[in-house]
């Protein structure tokens, strides 16, 4: 489709003043920043880093409202202060802003002098935002440095970037349109109404808000003492955005009263320096307002575009402000973060007090005697057995089938402890388990964790894992008694002098069995130091215990890794103040 102009249209760039920056599109150009630009950029990177990390999970009092805010800080953060601090010489943004029927299709393309964004009498007009700018620029909208999450889309209506569905790409896109008669280093974007029946609309107007480096807004003599309007004048004054107006339709009767009218409302609420533009009404020529009614704004928004120093003031006084904007919510959004900080800790400790109870009963387990159990003494029994051959067997056979005997019963010895030990663990850990589900569910901050498949199961590898560990303990006894003989990984140590050791470790010398086990380790070896040994063995296994405790534990803490930790709120408000001093230098080496 041909988008030439319907009519000789003096360009916009008519002042005569050229672009400073790129010539082919933003992949070409390199800005070299100042020092002192790097500093606030890597700052502010930090700051976004740190405020993205406040998962604020919990639904404790005033947690949408916290979630809303930090959403709300990253959007701008993301939207346009960042992608602004990385190309300060990026294209001067326009965003033309209003209510439904101001006008603000037919006058983007009344000043651009081209047919760029559809007109008409059904309501929303403006269905996506359309940007025009000079070829030249191209390549600063096609990349992701403004709106990243809105598909780009060619002036034909053809998608440039990505692929999404077609039932809502006229919500989530921006039609981009370059136009030599746009002059480089500006661009202006024709917003769908502030107060559109789609709600999608709305956000996307209040999102372009959010990325203008100046915003010129349009309303009508009927019109512009509305609510709605006035609140983002308002923000647009606390964020220090330069704002133009445009009053629209204006019948020559009502002009000279609403003018003053308007421009009073404007000094009372700080905007006594926003240019005033009036369009009388009138009839269009081919669809768009006559030279007469828009040469003065044309002109004018030329200028600030390609004035190297006004383009410099808009920019600097709009990527200020949003900052300045989003550091004065750091203090509200870190208020917020006390009840989730209260919930998170709460939370936690009913998690590591049942694990810190089940890490006791093992480690007492295992010096108390709890561990051997009448199976294991009834294999202990056989290995101490009858020594000599009974009568009418022959000394020969007797020992041939002790031998065998004793390993059964050295095995069987090894079996029954690593059982019992089985036994306990996950009972203590299945324990801690239920306590913990029964604080979370008892807890309103708690909401579907008390709930979670983590949370009413111990882990499936848990046995394999205690399997491991009694190898590793039984082959680090083994090593420590006989350092030159390699390690047998496997099955359970059945060498008599370890389980002999094993046994005097874990409290056999509270029943009888400690006296057969160290006559054992006595045979064996007689000169080691088995009390010594077996206190080493003991706590080594406790060890062992409590990192099993441990595993089970910290499975569980994962679950609350989405809240917000109890330091988040200290780096946030760390990132904030450098990111203060960075700007402070930042413009002290400005003037």
């Amino acid at each position: 489709m041909d988008h030439r102009p319907v009519r000789d249209t003096p360009p916009l760039n008519g002042l005569g003043i050229t672009h400073r920056g790129d010539s082919a599109g933003e992949s070409q150009h390199t800005e070299q920043m100042p020092p002192e630009r790097v500093k606030l950029l890597q700052e502010v990177e930090r700051l976004r880093a740190e405020i993205a990390r406040l998962r604020l999970s919990f639904p404790v009092p005033g947690a949408d409202r916290a979630r809303e805010q930090r959403d709300s800080v990253l959007e701008r953060l993301d939207g346009y202060i960042l992608p602004r601090l990385r190309r300060m010489d990026a294209p001067l943004l326009v965003v033309i802003g209003g209510s439904t029927g101001a006008g603000k299709s037919t006058l983007t393309n009344s000043i651009v002098g081209v047919s760029a964004s559809p007109t008409g009498v059904l309501r929303p007009t403006t269905r996506s935002p359309v940007l025009v700018h000079n070829p030249q620029d191209t390549g600063a909208f096609m990349s992701r440095r403004i709106l990243p999450d809105l598909t780009r889309t060619t002036q034909s209506g053809v998608e440039s970037l990505d692929r999404s569905d077609g039932r809502t790409q006229a919500a989530r896109s921006i039609r981009l349109v370059a136009r030599s008669v746009v002059p480089p280093g500006l661009a202006v974007i024709d917003s769908p109404d502030l107060d559109s029946l789609v709600e999608s609309n709305r956000d996307l107007a209040r999102q372009l808000f959010g990325v203008a480096d100046l915003w010129l807004f349009v309303t009508t003599g009927t019109d512009y003492a509305d609510a709605l309007p006035w609140e983002l004048l308002m923000e647009a004054t606390e964020r220090k955005l330069s704002v133009a107006v445009v009053l629209d339709r204006m019948r020559e009767s009502e002009i000279s009263d609403i003018r003053v009218h308007f421009a009073t409302m404007l000094r009372n609420r700080g905007l006594a320096a926003a240019p005033l533009f009036i369009i009388p009404e009138g009839r269009l020529v081919n669809g768009m307002l006559p030279e007469e009614s828009i040469s003065t704004l044309r002109g004018w928004l030329a200028q600030q575009g390609t004035d190297a120093n006004t383009r410099q003031g808009h920019v600097s006084g709009a990527l200020g402000g949003s900052l300045e904007h989003v550091l004065n919510r750091v203090p509200e959004l870190l208020q917020s973060l006390a009840g989730q900080q209260e919930a998170d800790e709460r939370l936690r400790r009913a998690l590591v007090t049942p694990f810190e109870r089940a890490e006791r009963a093992l480690t007492t387990a295992i010096e108390d005697g709890s561990l051997l159990t009448d199976r294991l003494h009834g294999a202990w029994q056989r290995i101490a057995g009858h020594q000599e051959a009974p009568a009418g067997v022959s000394r020969l056979r007797w020992r041939m089938g002790a031998a065998l005997r004793n390993a059964e019963a050295r095995s069987e010895a090894a079996n029954a402890f690593a059982e019992r030990f089985q036994e306990l663990a996950r009972t203590e850990l299945g324990r801690a388990l239920g306590c913990v589900a029964d604080s979370w569910r008892q807890d309103p901050v708690a909401g579907q964790l008390a709930e979670h498949p983590d949370l009413i199961a111990l882990s499936g590898d848990l046995v394999p894992r205690i399997t491991v560990l009694l190898k590793e303990w039984h082959a680090a006894l083994f090593e420590g008694l006989y350092p030159q003989v390699q390690n047998p990984r496997g099955p359970v140590a059945a060498d008599a002098v370890v389980l002999a050791l094993a046994a005097v470790a874990t409290g056999a010398d509270r029943t009888w069995l400690g006296a057969v086990a160290r006559q054992n380790y006595a045979a064996e070896s007689p000169k080691a130091d088995l009390r010594g040994r077996s206190e080493e063995a003991k706590i080594d296994l406790q060890h062992r215990a409590a990192a099993l405790v441990a595993i089970e534990r910290d499975r569980l803490m994962t679950l609350l890794d989405d809240g917000t930790s109890c330091d988040a709120g200290d780096a946030v408000r760390r990132a904030a103040q450098e990111t203060r001093t960075a700007m402070g230098v930042l413009q002290n080496s400005a003037h």
